[in-house]
Formats: structure tokens, sequence, C-alpha cells
């Protein structure tokens, strides 16, 4: 009969010790690419526009590994991202950032 407990419980080993290990998150709302002139030429206060909208996928990544996808909302004026699923590194539309 398989067990529940973790790998190596038995042995008392746990990886606890990374849960405060920090991890740097990205949450790519979109991408543009730009001729550098048009870059040269911004101003404080430039605005750039994308074409995403509130409501709309995006994709969570930890160390350009997308870990989970969600869509952006706001809450209380501030901006923020709903999770709708959380991937698994080997299913294969979990793709690295390139």
């Amino acid at each position: 009969m398989p067990s529940n407990d973790p790998p190596n419980a038995e042995l008392g080993h746990t990886i606890d010790f990374l849960n405060d290990v920090p991890q740097r998150l990205v949450v790519e709302i979109s991408r543009k690419r730009l001729a550098l002139r048009e870059i040269l030429n911004w101003r404080k206060e430039t605005v750039l526009s994308f074409p995403k909208l509130i409501g709309e996928p995006v994709e969570i990544f930890i160390d350009n590994q997308v870990i989970a996808r969600g869509e952006v909302v706001v809450i209380n004026d501030h901006y923020g991202v709903r999770i709708s699923e959380i991937t698994h590194p080997t299913d294969k539309t979990s793709q690295s950032r390139v």
C-alpha cells in the first residue's frame, strides 16, 4: 500500500527549510517591440499602450518557467492577478519564456 508521507519522511528529513527562500515572481502582461529611436524619444509621463485588456489571460513565471496562468483584475485602484490555473513543469503547455 503506497504511503502518503512526503519523500524521506521516514528518515525525518523535510524540505520545510525551503519555504522561506525568496523567489522572483514575474507576471507578463504583454510584450512590445520598439525601434530604438522610439525609446530615445521617451519623456517623463510617456505612455506605452499594450494590446491586453483587464480580464485577459496572463502568465506567471518563476525562474522563466510558467507556474500559473490568470487574468488581470483591478481591486481598489490596484492591479492584481486572479489565478485561474496552476501549471506543472511536465505540462507540455508550460513553456519557458524566451
